[in-house]
């Protein structure tokens, strides 16, 4: 599957939010993060790159694609190691802010993951860890 995560071009808008792109296999999902709440686009950049390579190196991690701490509400998306080196990835939304929180290293708060919720199966993708290697790797001139 292909993966793709990425701000979009244009700017934030009047409120600090930026929209953005997720790609987990064959259809983008769009989402708007907020960027001067907490986090600045670079900010929520440089926590992908480490989730992934902490995923990839085989420990729970979580991509955030929102932020609102005054609110309290975070959109992420678990990352949990497969044994095939790739990475199976749920989307989960936190309402509340979980007890010993550090926006720094948001990936100790990663549930174990479940296949099977209250209402049934929960949605789950998989990712190859060379579509992975490939979007942490420099861009090429």
């Amino acid at each position: 599957m292909s993966f793709r995560l990425e701000f979009q071009d244009e700017g934030p808008d009047e409120h600090g939010y930026r929209r953005g792109t997720i790609q987990l296999g064959e259809l983008p999902e769009t989402f708007r993060a907020q960027v001067r709440a907490h986090w600045s686009e670079a900010d929520y950049e440089a926590s992908w790159r480490a989730a992934l390579e902490r995923a990839l190196a085989g420990d729970p991690a979580a991509l955030i694609t929102d932020a609102e701490p005054g609110n309290w509400f975070a959109t992420w998306w678990p990352l949990y190691p497969r044994p095939d080196g790739g990475l199976w990835v749920q989307q989960q939304l936190l309402f509340e802010e979980p007890p010993g929180w550090a926006w720094e290293n948001p990936w100790n708060h990663v549930p174990q993951r479940e296949v099977e919720g209250e209402d049934g199966p929960i949605s789950e993708w998989t990712l190859e860890a060379a579509s992975l290697r490939d979007w942490l790797a420099p861009p090429r001139h």
